[in-house]
C-alpha cells in the first residue's frame, strides 16, 4: 500500500506541471528514494540464498534509506523556514538550488555506501553487507557497531533535526491561525484541521522512525509494533496529505 501510494503521488507530481515547484521537486526526490527503499526492504529475504545478490540488496537498501532521510530533512527545514517569515529570504526558490541540493542528497550517501562497500570487500571484519548463518537474519548491515555508525547515527540526526523543525512548524502554524481567527473575530480553538496537520507532518518528516530508534533500547521492544505499523503506511499517509492540493489542481485543469 505504501509503495503504491508513493508511486501514485510521484505520478501526479510528474504529470501536473503546477506541482513541479521547488517544494514539489523535494517530494519527487523523496518518492524516488522511498519507493526502491521500501521495495528492497520487502523483497530482501528472497535474496538470502544468493550471497552476492544479498550483499547488493543490502547496499542498495542502505543507500536509498539514507537518501530518503536526506530529503525528509530538506522538506522539514524548508517547512520550518516557511513559517518563520524572518528567514524566508533564505529559502531555495530556484530549481537550480534544488538541483544542487539533489547532488548533495543523492551524492553523499553514495560516497558513504561506496566506502562501506570497499570495507566489505577488503576488510569485512570492520563492515559487512549481507547476512550470516544465525536465524532471523536478513540482507542488511551486519554487526551492531557498523549498523550504529553507518545507519542509526545518520537516522538519529535526521529524526532530532526533523523533530525540532516539526515543533517550530506546528507552533508557528497555531500562532498564525490564532492571529487570523482573532482578526476575523472567530473563536480560538484547537481544530481538527490542526490535529490532521500534525498527524500528516509526522509521516512526511519520517518521525515514525523515532519508534524504531527507541525500540533498540532494552525493555522497549514493544515499540517495534507501532514502528512497523506506521512505517508500512507512511506512503499512504503522505499521499493523503497531498490529496486536497491534487484535487484543486485537477479541477483547475
Amino acid at each position: 500500500v505504501s509503495i503504491l501510494s508513493l508511486a501514485v503521488l510521484l505520478a501526479f507530481h510528474l504529470g501536473i506541471p503546477q506541482m513541479r515547484t521547488t517544494a514539489g521537486l523535494t517530494i519527487i526526490n523523496l518518492c524516488s528514494a522511498m519507493i526502491p527503499a521500501q521495495s528492497l526492504f520487502i523483497t530482501a529475504n528472497f535474496f538470502l540464498p544468493h550471497h552476492l545478490a544479498c550483499k547488493l540488496v543490502a547496499a542498495l537498501q542502505h543507500y536509498f534509506w539514507l537518501v530518503s532521510f536526506g530529503w525528509m530533512a530538506i522538506y522539514a527545514v524548508r517547512m520550518a523556514m516557511t513559517f518563520l517569515s524572518i528567514m524566508t529570504s533564505y529559502l531555495p526558490t530556484s530549481k537550480r538550488v534544488v538541483a544542487r541540493l539533489a547532488v548533495l542528497t543523492w551524492g553523499i550517501p553514495l560516497v558513504m555506501c561506496a566506502a562501506c562497500g570497499v570495507l566489505d570487500a577488503t576488510r569485512d571484519e570492520y563492515f559487512t553487507y549481507g547476512w550470516d548463518e544465525e536465524p532471523g537474519q536478513v540482507c542488511w548491515i551486519q554487526g551492531q557497531l557498523p549498523l550504529i555508525i553507518s545507519f542509526i547515527v545518520p537516522l538519529a540526526l535526521v529524526v532530532v533535526s526533523n523533530s525540532i523543525c516539526f515543533v517550530i512548524t506546528v507552533v508557528q502554524y497555531i500562532k498564525t491561525k490564532r492571529q487570523s481567527m482573532m482578526a476575523h473575530h472567530q473563536p480560538d480553538d484547537f481544530s481538527w484541521e490542526t490535529i490532521i496537520l500534525i498527524f500528516q507532518l509526522c509521516f512526511i518528516l519520517g518521525l515514525c522512525w523515532l519508534f524504531g530508534l527507541l525500540a533498540n533500547i532494552p525493555g522497549l521492544d514493544f515499540l517495534w509494533y507501532p514502528f512497523i505499523l506506521l512505517n508500512s503506511t507512511q506512503g499512504l499517509m503522505i499521499l493523503i496529505a497531498f490529496i486536497p492540493k491534487i484535487s484543486r489542481l485537477v479541477k483547475v485543469r
